[in-house]
């Protein structure tokens, strides 16, 4: 994405990006795509992007432990 150079903005662009497309737990085949296209723009690589998701999961999973 153009202007973006912080890496730590990056890492949080793509992580609301999934949280939003994750919402319903499931993602289709169309919002992997939009992520991978993403996560590209972004200039992250295959293992910052499992790093990050596997973050939200964690934080989303927790939250909805919370709940129970």
């Amino acid at each position: 994405m153009a202007g973006v150079s912080d890496p730590q903005l990056k890492d949080d662009l793509y992580s609301l990006a999934f949280t939003i497309v994750r919402a319903d737990e499931a993602l289709t085949g169309g919002e992997r795509i939009y992520l991978a296209q993403l996560a590209h723009r972004l200039g992250l690589d295959t293992a910052q992007v499992g790093r990050l998701e596997a973050q939200v999961t964690r934080r989303i999973e927790a939250a909805s432990g919370a709940d129970d």
